[in-house]
């Protein structure tokens, strides 16, 4: 009985936004709430000592089990981002490829007349190479889609982990004749009521975006906008610090402004964090073209645009710490006010929370 109904916990808790309440306070509403009538003759229940020596130690692992998420979500990032570096062979071959160096060599020699002939700053050698690197490295989209992707797991983790909790929770209430567990409807009412009351003390939350996002994300009924908003923030966050620091790359150091030619439309910290790649590419002299160590450095490049891209990403740069950061600070917080609902709504006293 009571598993089950937690399942529908689950159900109702996360299609009602922390945003709707007004829905909530109905639903919660058309429940029973405690007081619940206690037969005469039964002892009564210290809830600050079933707090310390039940729950404390439920919510301890729960808390545990939301870190462990994100360490999960920073490993999977990590995972796609190396994934990537599959792509680093065939474009050293295809850009080193004799047909190759001598369409960049021609093409360059082409833009040196158009830029002070006919002042045209295109480069058509700069996007001819631009378009390889995205088509066959790494894209806007491509980045888009490997932050997506892994904080989907952290929500699904997270998820996974309160509904956990509800279940434990449930089964020691139960046991301990706690009156919130008396029977399913009290209990299902009690659950909705810490769900409101969480959402409404991480609505005050400010700070990083980041932060929030994730916050929201986990909230979220509609996930999909959510991670969309929270990606955006992320790749901001990382396109402003390599637009500051620029990326360390096997040895050279590429501008973050350097996006490569024909490139100037997807610009913004997607094409910036993208952008920078295609630098070390477009940046190389013609006899570096021609060289036949060219395969060497630029895997060795390549490879090191991706570590200070990761760097980045997972452990911040110029005015951001980092995805790693944001999540451990969004689970803090998400984790210290489910605590603090929980505890006020089984009546433990301030001092014992």
């Amino acid at each position: 009985g009571l598993v089950i109904v937690v399942l529908v916990i689950v159900g109702a808790a996360y299609r009602l936004s922390p945003g709707s309440r007004d829905g909530l306070q109905v639903t919660t509403n058309l429940l029973p709430k405690p007081p619940v009538p206690v037969p005469k003759g039964t002892p009564p229940i210290d809830v600050a000592a079933v707090y310390r020596n039940d729950i404390g130690p439920l919510l301890a692992t729960f808390e545990q089990r939301n870190k462990d998420a994100v360490d999960r979500a920073v490993a999977d990032l990590h995972d796609r981002l190396n994934a990537r570096r599959t792509g680093i062979e065939p474009f050293v071959e295809d850009i080193n490829s004799w047909g190759t160096r001598f369409r960049v060599v021609r093409r360059k020699a082409s833009d040196f007349k158009q830029k002070y002939w006919n002042k045209n700053k295109q480069s058509s050698a700069d996007a001819y190479i631009n378009g390889k690197f995205r088509e066959l490295i790494y894209s806007e989209d491509a980045l888009r889609a490997d932050i997506g992707a892994s904080l989907a797991k952290l929500r699904s983790d997270l998820v996974y982990n309160k509904n956990t909790l509800y279940v434990e929770l449930g089964l020691r209430l139960k046991a301990i004749k706690l009156p919130v567990a008396i029977d399913d409807a009290h209990y299902l009412a009690f659950t909705l009521r810490v769900d409101e009351a969480t959402a409404k003390m991480l609505e005050g939350v400010g700070g990083d975006s980041v932060v929030k996002g994730v916050l929201t994300l986990v909230g979220s009924t509609v996930a999909f906008e959510a991670a969309t908003q929270i990606v955006r923030y992320v790749i901001a966050a990382v396109g402003a610090a390599i637009a500051v620091d620029g990326i360390e790359a096997g040895g050279a150091t590429v501008a973050g402004t350097a996006v490569g030619g024909g490139s100037g439309s997807v610009a913004g910290p997607a094409g910036t964090a993208i952008g920078a790649g295609v630098g070390l590419v477009v940046g190389c002299a013609v006899d570096w073209w021609m060289s036949a160590k060219f395969a060497e450095k630029m895997t060795k490049q390549l490879n090191g645009y991706f570590d200070d891209l990761e760097k980045k990403l997972i452990s911040g740069g110029t005015d951001w710490p980092g995805l790693k950061s944001d999540l451990s600070e969004a689970v803090r917080v998400q984790n210290v006010s489910q605590r603090k609902a929980i505890a006020t709504e089984l009546g433990v006293p301030v001092s014992e929370q």
